[in-house]
């Protein structure tokens, strides 16, 4: 073959390799067009089972590499039983910190902070701590908001906001914890994403945390009466629908 034929091959693979990509990440993305959840969670396996097959081109671009975790987080979350969960995202979070030694890039960091804080919901407390999960979630977390805030929509100040209030305080391990802080950081999500049902959720969680009952009640009732967001609407569903079933 000659070298002008070889090269003009490539470069076409190349597209056509970018176009499938594009396919799959945009396939993932539409999942909620879907007529149910059930539908919605084949299209996102099948679109995740495309991304493996890219995993090569992917891991040239973090940006990319971000986008395929939380593609992968929703499947793990959506399919997988606890135990398979916890082993899977392991074996991703190593894969992907050996490219952010390399990078130190927000994108991965926040990709990290999700998978540390999975680990830690697949494990028990006592592990999790042991572990450093917390301070390693803590850790990603603040290196977004102070190199790129607005990665996944302002998602690291969600992280955060959990965090703070969910995070059981041991000394010498977990002292940092403060409801305060949680409080401070939703707001701040919710500023950015006001329509978010779960941050108003979370939020109002840690108002009954911090005894703030006439402030929990208030964005309790405000969730009730709102409607799913499209990107997250089987999600956000759910809790209405588990609020309004409170209120019967």
């Amino acid at each position: 073959m000659k070298p002008t034929a070889l090269v003009v091959l490539i470069v076409f693979s190349l597209i056509c390799l970018s176009d499938s990509l594009d396919d799959a990440f945009a396939k993932f993305k539409g999942r909620y067009d879907s007529k149910s959840e059930a539908d919605a969670i084949i299209a996102a396996s099948d679109a995740v089972k495309e991304m493996d097959e890219a995993i090569e081109e992917i891991e040239k671009n973090d940006s990319l590499l971000m986008e395929y975790v939380l593609a992968k987080d929703y499947c793990l979350m959506k399919c997988k039983e606890n135990n398979l969960r916890k082993s899977e995202y392991s074996a991703l979070m190593k894969k992907i910190a050996v490219t952010y030694g390399n990078s130190k890039s927000p994108f991965l960091d926040y990709a990290l902070a999700i998978l540390y804080g999975r680990i830690a919901e697949s494990s028990n407390i006592i592990d999790a701590v042991k572990s450093n999960v917390a301070n390693n979630v803590k850790k990603h977390a603040e290196n977004v908001i102070k190199e790129n805030p607005s990665i996944d929509g302002f998602g690291a100040y969600l992280i955060l906001g959990r965090l703070h209030a969910m995070t059981p305080k041991v000394i010498y391990f977990t002292g940092w914890k403060s409801l305060n802080e949680s409080e401070k950081m939703l707001k701040i999500y919710i500023e950015k994403n006001p329509q978010s049902i779960t941050g108003k959720l979370y939020l109002a969680e840690t108002y009954g945390m911090m005894k703030m009952y006439g402030e929990m009640d208030s964005l309790i009732n405000e969730i009730a009466k709102s409607k799913p967001e499209k990107t997250r609407f089987y999600e956000d569903k759910a809790i209405i629908d588990s609020l309004e079933e409170l209120s019967q």
